[in-house]
């Protein structure tokens, strides 16, 4: 099974990584629809974006920008932003 997967799939795989087998695509698929019922998406965004990786063990975007800019989200460039 592959294809494209929905960001709270995403969000869901950080959360908890799992070897890639067909029990763990429908677990992780099971716990994509919980998370739809019980967050909002607002909430599963700002997850996904504090835990998504940017190499070593550098996670989130607030963490990435701090390690390769030297600044706050805020204080980003639209370029500093787009890379």
């Amino acid at each position: 099974m592959s294809g494209a997967s929905t960001i709270t799939m995403q969000a869901v795989k950080l959360n908890r990584p799992a070897t890639r087998n067909w029990t763990s695509k429908i677990s992780e698929r099971l716990r994509a629809l919980y998370w739809e019922m019980a967050l909002s998406k607002e909430e599963i965004l700002a997850y996904y974006f504090s835990h998504l990786p940017f190499g070593g063990n550098v996670e989130g975007f607030r963490s990435a920008s701090r390690i390769y800019f030297g600044k706050e989200l805020h204080a980003l460039s639209p370029a500093q932003w787009a890379a």
